[in-house]
């Protein structure tokens, strides 16, 4: 059998080496999911690494992320961070909770869902739990109009006397591709505890399976190079945003390179080095697909295991569909990334399956 790899010490002094705030409750559990294993069948093994558990605000992966990147805010005389995003936003959520507990101001620009909901309790609940801790402004559905709505808000911030952090547009705050990449190391580090709890209980994973489009995939893919860890990683996106459609390999290589030159590691990466999967097979950004709910269904029944319609119910139902597909038998683990804040918003998908899109995962 082959043992676990020892966690690497150079790439834990690199990251030991950049400035942190602690706000994440780690290390976040790692669990069997013995039933779910069962029901896949094939001798695989499934454990789930629980960073929804990382207990700021309701938990989630951007709690990592935000460690490294309001460090920096603070240290360069930032005082206010502006964001944006379409429903749902984990990321805006936990930006608003991680600014409160560091003292840094934050306003959101968040647009409301389209179609069916206007007008509903789920339209205009959606910027209930981020007020608690931010200002917050609902623009109409579209990219475009939380873009006009950023700009709009930078310069009312900015008259307030406020030093603003655009941190869904860094480069309007001239920040470069190296800076966005402060990002990742969130999970660079994140793969360094997991190394840690895998040698303990004696796991050796074959994959791991996560829910990541840009900086979440980025640090592990790092964390991998610079480990030499032989453990495929797999991104599974949530979908397109209509006038915000990005390329995820060439996106995650990008910042997985600025990544290394934070940390001083001689490392490069290609776009052909990312394994993601993306595109019509994941659907719409916001818009679950019939294979995510099937997965909500199969987590919450066999495990007591909730995910969301959007990020990591997705992710899941691509790691249901390789494994039900896959004759070797395999040790997987699953990063749930949080994300529940939303789960509650899409009740309606639960109850009439009509509201759901085509989609294999």
């Amino acid at each position: 059998m082959t043992k676990p790899s020892q966690p690497d010490a150079s790439l834990r002094q690199a990251l030991e080496a950049v400035p942190r705030f602690s706000l994440a409750h780690l290390p976040t559990p790692l669990h069997d999911l013995p039933r779910l294993s069962a029901m896949l069948g094939g001798g695989h093994r499934v454990l789930t690494k629980r960073d929804d558990l990382t207990g700021l605000g309701m938990g989630g992966n951007k709690i990592r992320m935000l460690e490294y990147v309001l460090a920096a805010v603070s240290d360069r005389g930032y005082d206010a961070v502006l964001a944006g995003a379409e429903f749902p936003s984990n990321y805006c959520h936990q930006m608003a909770v991680s600014c409160a507990k560091v003292g840094l101001r934050c306003h959101l620009v968040l647009a409301r869902p389209d179609g069916r909901v206007e007008g509903s309790d789920r339209a205009t609940a959606i910027p209930l739990v981020p007020r608690l801790a931010a200002s917050v402004d609902v623009v109409e559905p579209g990219w475009q109009a939380v873009v006009a709505g950023m700009e709009r808000a930078a310069i009312t911030l900015a008259a307030e006397g406020s030093r603003v952090f655009e941190a869904t547009r860094p480069h309007a705050s001239g920040i470069s591709i190296t800076d966005v990449s402060r990002y990742a190391l969130g999970y660079a580090a994140m793969l360094v505890e997991l190394q840690d709890q895998c040698s303990r209980f004696d796991i050796v994973p074959d994959e791991l399976w996560i829910s990541s489009g840009g900086p979440t995939q980025a640090g592990l893919v790092v964390a991998r190079a610079a480990t030499r860890l032989p453990l495929r990683i797999v991104g599974v996106g949530s979908g397109a945003v209509e006038g915000h459609e990005t390329d995820a390999r060439a996106n995650i290589a990008a910042i997985a390179n600025g990544a290394a030159q934070i940390l001083g590691l001689d490392l490069e990466f290609d776009p052909k080095d990312i394994v993601n999967i993306d595109g019509d097979v994941v659907g719409r950004y916001g818009k679950p697909t019939y294979g995510a709910i099937e997965a909500i269904r199969a987590a919450a029944t066999l495990e007591g295991l909730l995910v969301d319609p959007d990020y990591t119910g997705k992710a899941l139902a691509a790691l249901i569909a390789h494994l039900h597909a896959e004759l070797r038998p395999k040790t997987v683990i699953f990063v749930h990334t949080g994300g529940l804040p939303s789960l509650f918003s899409f009740a309606h998908e639960f109850a009439d399956s009509a509201f759901c899109i085509p989609g294999s995962v």
